[in-house]
Formats: C-alpha cells, structure tokens, sequence
C-alpha cells in the first residue's frame, strides 16, 4: 500500500508567507487602502477612472472574453481525455495546476466563499466616497454589503489566473512572460480601483491566493 508523501516546497511556503504578511498589514493597517482610496476619489461620488472606457472594458468585454476562454479550454481539455487523446505528461499536470487553481482560488474561495460572505462595501460604496455604507478593513467580516462585495477582487483574480500561463512558455522565455504578467495584473488591478470597485487590498490579495493556491496544487501533483 502506498502512502501520500506530500511535500511542501519552499516555494510554496514563500507564496503562503507573502499571503499571510500581505493580510496581516492591511488588516492592522487598514489606513493603506484609504489613503490608496482617497488618492483616486475625485469627489462627488466619482473615481479617477469611473467613466473611462478603457476601464469599461478591462471590466466588462476583456473579463468576459478571458472566462470565456477558459470555460472553452476547460471543456476542450475534458473532451480530449474523455477520447482518450494522448496529451504529454508535463502538460497534463500544467493543466491540472491551471483549471484546479481556477477552480478552487478563483470560483470556490475568492467568489463563493470570500466575495459572498465577507460583507465588505466597494470604495464607491463606502460613506467617505459618496456612499452609505462603513468601511471595514480586509478579512474583517461585515454586512455593510450583501453580495458579490469588495473583498477580494474577482477580476484581479482572473488576470491571476490568466497569468499562470506562463507555465506553457519555454523555460528561456518565462522570465520575460512572469515580468508581463505581472505587469497585466497590475494594469487590472489599478483599473478596479481607479473605478471605485476595489480597495488595494482587494487587487493584492487575490493574485496572491492564485499563487499560493497553484503553488499547492503543484506540490499535490509531485511524485513521491
């Protein structure tokens, strides 16, 4: 009888560190995302971006096309193996880390879990920014928001995902796809705020629960 050998790797205990300091310094010191807040408040209800159709559409069109891409792949991916179609090893479980990160980071934690029950109001929401409603710092659960609340951003989330394929570059060209990607998830991740929809906080901790959750993922996937 075999017996499960997991390992974490140190990679994995850097990610879940980087999650847990992260956490910890905006939940004591929840003055960094009003101080990020009031630097893009315009006044009278209105962010920096709040009309801008480039943020519309890092929102709206490009959120949409990059799920719908995944649900294609995903279904795709299902059809393969349910014929039997041989895919290689390496790719298989590159595969698995991607679709099982979306799944669980993405779907089940940030918008199940987190954005469903935290209760945290949007920037534009909160009182100081033109709303009714109190602001509360990150990982304190409230019920100044009743569904798909601030924290923690889904969009900054999919971007995260979207970044993990990076994993399918040859080795030479990964250092250059990391530095993009993270440089994408930073683009969505100031477009949410500069909108009003999400506090810094909201756009940092997602891409990190991405990280951490792949991180998991490919240690379960290590042989023995």
């Amino acid at each position: 009888m075999k017996h499960l050998n997991f390992r974490i790797s140190r990679w994995t205990i850097g990610g879940l560190t980087l999650l847990a300091v992260a956490s910890a310094l905006f939940y004591y010191f929840p003055q960094i995302d009003l101080f990020a807040a009031r630097e893009l408040y315009l006044g009278g209800g209105k962010f920096l971006l709040s009309d801008n159709k480039l943020a519309a559409f890092f929102h709206g069109p490009l959120d949409m096309v990059i799920k719908s891409g995944f649900a294609v792949a995903f279904v795709a991916y299902l059809a393969l193996c349910a014929i039997k179609f041989k895919i290689p090893r390496q790719v298989h479980e590159k595969l698995w880390i991607l679709f099982g990160t979306i799944i669980m980071a993405e779907l089940v934690i940030i918008n199940w879990v987190l954005k469903n029950h935290w209760g945290r109001a949007r920037p534009v929401q909160v009182d100081e920014f033109g709303g009714t409603a109190h602001f509360e710092p990150a990982w304190r659960i409230s019920h100044e928001c009743a569904s798909n609340c601030s924290f923690t951003s889904g969009h900054a989330a999919n971007a995260a995902c979207l970044a993990l394929l990076v994993l399918f570059l040859p080795q030479r060209l990964r250092p250059l796809g990391t530095i993009l990607a993270v440089i994408f998830v930073a683009i969505v991740g100031f477009m949410r705020m500069a909108r009003g929809a999400h506090f810094l906080s909201d756009v940092t901790i997602s891409p990190l629960i991405v990280l951490a959750t792949a991180m998991v993922i490919q240690d379960c996937l290590k042989k023995p």
